[in-house]
């Protein structure tokens, strides 16, 4: 999310930057220019990669960058185990000189960058470089990159073949334009005392990002485009005695498709999850299901 909160997001990040910028250091971003503009990205490829490979995007948070999705999101082990290819987008600025990603936020309607084309196209480059299936792209972001990720799936259906928004929100408009958008599997997490991404939303705009839904309400969403129902319930606690959060784990299938929503509720979480969760492995045992 932007704006009045966003000294607080730059604050949640700064833990990370040191480690961000060695990482950073070790895997140099990549240069591509689309629709005129030169855009950036990290690349993991995995030794003796074969043909056919899946892809998966990678998306940091609101004046994040490549390198910090790349530790925030931990999977080049996953990467090299599974042999599928990790990229890393970098965001463009915006007037404050904060990467961010165009979903539609108050702050941003006047800057003219499109993300679903940068995505669409750096992930057609991709494919065709490294021979990778075009059938099996996934995308997963944190905040910022999580709201890219339901537009990108409200965009592309077709395109994506399942998504993992971690701490997102879906704007107004953007759920208004996405009523007839065919379903793609989904895997949500949020906290509910998430001071920057509201679990009751913002209709009225008293943040000024834009109105957006309550967590609940973009679950039931989800729900509805899917067609889903729920299978199974589960209470995780944390191994903390400390640590006051708990994680309510709820599946959502058809017995007749293949889509699913799996949600994540972290109780008493705020912008992040708890590393209980085992985040990285719980996303590629999700897209695992929709390997083709």
């Amino acid at each position: 999310m932007y704006f009045t909160m966003r000294k607080m997001i730059v604050m949640f990040l700064s833990c990370f930057m040191v480690l961000s910028t060695v990482m950073g250091q070790k895997a140099p971003l990549e240069n591509i220019t689309i629709d005129g503009l030169e855009r950036s990205y990290l690349l993991h490829v995995p030794e003796n990669l074969p043909t056919n490979a899946p892809l998966l995007l990678v998306f940091h948070g609101y004046s994040g960058t490549a390198a910090y999705a790349h530790s925030y999101f931990n999977m080049e082990a996953l990467a090299n185990e599974n042999q599928f290819v990790l990229a890393y987008p970098q965001g463009t600025k915006d007037e404050d000189n904060m990467n961010f990603w165009q979903v539609g936020y108050q702050g941003h309607q006047n800057l003219k960058v499109d993300d679903v084309s940068f995505v669409i196209q750096l992930a057609e480059h991709l494919q065709k470089t490294y021979e990778l299936n075009p059938d099996n792209t996934f995308i997963v972001g944190f905040s910022n990159g999580g709201d890219l990720c339901n537009k990108l799936i409200c965009e592309r259906p077709d395109f994506f073949k399942a998504a993992a928004p971690i701490i997102s929100c879906m704007m107004k408009d953007m759920m208004d334009a996405c009523q007839d958008s065919a379903p793609v599997p989904v895997l949500l997490l949020n906290g509910t005392i998430d001071d920057i991404t509201l679990w009751a939303g913002d209709m009225e705009n008293k943040q000024g990002y834009g109105p957006y839904h309550s967590t609940p309400s973009m679950l039931d969403f989800r729900i509805k485009q899917a067609q889903v129902a729920l299978v199974s319930e589960e209470s995780i606690p944390s191994p903390d005695k400390n640590d006051k959060t708990s994680i309510s784990f709820s599946k959502y299938a058809n017995d007749k498709t293949e889509n699913q929503v799996w949600f994540y509720q972290v109780n008493e979480g705020g912008h992040g999850h708890p590393d209980y969760t085992d985040l990285e492995d719980q996303v590629w045992q999700f897209f695992s299901m929709y390997l083709d």
